[in-house]
């Protein structure tokens, strides 16, 4: 009788945590970043609240919130940045949801080691690696290379990547011989080739005579509507986007296993297609 009285305690604390940590009925603060064609501005500037955004990970939002049950106001992280540590503070989305400021964090955020130390990360919703983008030859001459190992050689081409981002970081710990030539060319680079953001890179891709490494999901997306440009070589690692949330939330696991449903009824599949085809049926053949 007295292990029972001991253990009903217990019992009632432990429903009650997990009735707390359930997102049935509660709206929450979901952070990200403004990046095609994950979430981007609607055109009509009179809409409001979270009718002003759109995109892949909106849609995917919307999936979540109808099957767990939760209202979602979404955050956009001010420095644009996916998030990296700066004197011991993490910034960008990853210091949004460390920090409590948003409970969810939804971008083409990568899953690293790294950040594992700061957040807790669903399974991928989505699985990339990482691909070069470079400018197609107008004149029918062959590209000065076609693929990493040749890149690294090619002294003449610029080569550059998003400062401190995942990429970055593949590049810099990397023991691969060509992998470290291109990072050495990267940092010691005057003027620098280093971008702050994506589009800044396919800016520079545009303008002839550099190569930007980046996610292949959205370097398939870019080369779907920009014919003048196409990804040279293959994929060189493999990695996925996940949804972070604190250390040790019990809504990494709810998150996870919806991911999961999402992905074997073929839910994600057709969000892919949604956004990555091009809206007016043209096609670019590289």
């Amino acid at each position: 009788m007295r292990f029972l009285f001991k253990v009903f305690p217990l019992f009632a604390v432990l429903i009650l945590h997990a009735k707390c940590d359930t997102l049935q009925n509660t709206t929450i603060t979901v952070a990200t970043l403004l990046e095609r064609p994950y979430t981007m501005l609607r055109e009509d500037a009179s809409l409001t609240g979270n009718a002003r955004y759109e995109g892949y990970i909106i849609d995917l939002l919307d999936l979540l919130a109808k099957n767990l049950g939760f209202s979602y106001d979404v955050h956009i992280v001010e420095d644009h940045r996916y998030g990296a540590m700066h004197n011991g503070e993490w910034d960008g989305l990853v210091g949004e949801v460390r920090s409590g400021r948003a409970k969810i964090g939804a971008a083409a955020l990568t899953i690293t080691s790294h950040r594992e130390t700061a957040v807790d990360f669903t399974v991928p919703f989505m699985n990339f690696g990482i691909s070069i983008l470079y400018k197609r030859s107008t004149d029918g001459k062959a590209l000065p290379f076609t693929n990493v190992e040749e890149l690294a050689a090619a002294e003449t081409v610029k080569v550059g990547c998003v400062m401190g981002g995942a990429t970055y970081q593949f590049f810099k710990n990397s023991d691969v011989p060509a992998y470290k030539r291109i990072y050495e060319r990267m940092v010691s680079a005057d003027p620098p080739t280093f971008t702050s953001t994506i589009d800044e890179g396919i800016e520079r891709v545009k303008s002839g005579g550099y190569a930007f490494f980046m996610e292949s999901r959205t370097l398939e997306y870019v080369t779907e509507r920009n014919c003048d440009l196409t990804q040279v070589g293959g994929l060189l690692d493999s990695k996925g986007f996940g949804l972070v949330v604190q250390e040790g939330s019990p809504l990494r696991e709810q998150l996870t296993r919806n991911i999961l449903v999402l992905k074997e009824s073929g839910a994600l599949l057709r969000l892919h297609l949604r956004w990555w085809k091009n809206e007016d049926g043209r096609k670019c053949y590289h």
